[in-house]
């Protein structure tokens, strides 16, 4: 048992970035953007070509690649989707338009790469820890500090600096937070420089952690949604409590019954919240969409 309570720490920190990077994208631009799956694949498959292809160290690849990630996001930001405010297109549309683009990414990665699973290593074979019956890797125990630190980063972001009030400004009135001279497509393209960053760290640390497909971001994306939604995009504290929740709810799901039930019971619980409690933890209406 002590290792399901382990591996729930571990998984809740990978949705609590996932989350994180959703709810801040999220906040300025009020639509899912499934551009980031896309992001999350390229970040690990750069990171692949790198260092398995171009023989580079793992650190300067995982900086490359996240730089790479970030600028393809930013163009896709500044060409795509900044035009389609300017024309006003319906929100609906930013949704559509996005899932299109990630599926050109996949189909990009995919023709390059191929389709096959690959597995992110470090440049020295590391083993794993024991302690009370239970093991983790240097990854795991890396990518649960790292996801703290992100965490406590973000939030002093989000509640204590002059760009954390403008965000939550944006994100309560766009229109209104444009007549005290916010500039809200600045500000949006520095959000989602923020959330590229989040999304591409995380998913080199899950591509060292347990391999990757082109596929698998969608996924990841998909769990960081929900973790945002069953926490009520209230205080950014309520995504530690849905993060833990998903991922308990995931374990014990695999432990008692069958790990292909892991995704299944994920959209349970969503659709339990929806349902019960559509306010989710913080007990906060999501703010209607605004363009």
């Amino acid at each position: 048992m002590m290792q399901i309570f382990v591996n729930i720490i571990i998984t809740s920190c990978f949705y609590l970035s996932l989350s994180l990077a959703s709810f801040l994208a999220y906040s300025t631009e009020k639509y899912f953007n499934i551009v980031y799956a896309g992001i999350i694949v390229a970040s690990i498959y750069f990171t692949h070509l790198f260092k398995n292809i171009l023989e580079f160290n793992f650190f300067i690849s995982s900086i490359l690649s996240i730089v790479l990630s970030i600028i393809i996001n930013t163009l896709i930001i500044l060409f795509i989707f900044q035009k389609m405010k300017i024309r006003r297109i319906q929100p609906f549309s930013f949704l559509i338009a996005s899932l299109g683009i990630y599926i050109i990414l996949i189909g990009l990665i995919g023709y390059f790469f191929g389709y096959e699973s690959i597995f992110l290593s470090l440049d020295k074979k590391v083993s794993s820890y024991s302690f009370f019956n239970s093991n983790i890797s240097l990854v795991q125990s890396t990518s649960i500090i790292s996801s703290i630190i992100l965490f406590i980063i973000i939030c002093l972001l989000y509640y204590k600096t002059t760009i954390g009030t403008k965000i939550r400004a944006i994100s309560s009135n766009p229109n209104l937070s444009l007549n005290f001279g916010i500039n809200s497509n600045r500000i949006s393209l520095t959000v989602n420089v923020i959330a590229a960053f989040i999304f591409s760290f995380t998913g080199i640390l899950i591509g060292l952690d347990t391999g990757a497909t082109p596929n698998i971001g969608f996924e990841l994306v998909l769990y960081g949604i929900i973790v945002m939604i069953i926490s009520g995009m209230g205080k950014l504290r309520y995504l530690v409590c849905s993060s833990l929740l998903l991922a308990t709810v995931q374990h014990l799901a695999a432990y008692f019954i069958d790990t292909k039930w892991m995704q299944v019971i994920a959209y349970v619980v969503l659709i339990l919240f929806l349902v019960w409690k559509p306010l989710g933890f913080s007990g906060k209406q999501l703010k209607k969409i605004e363009i």
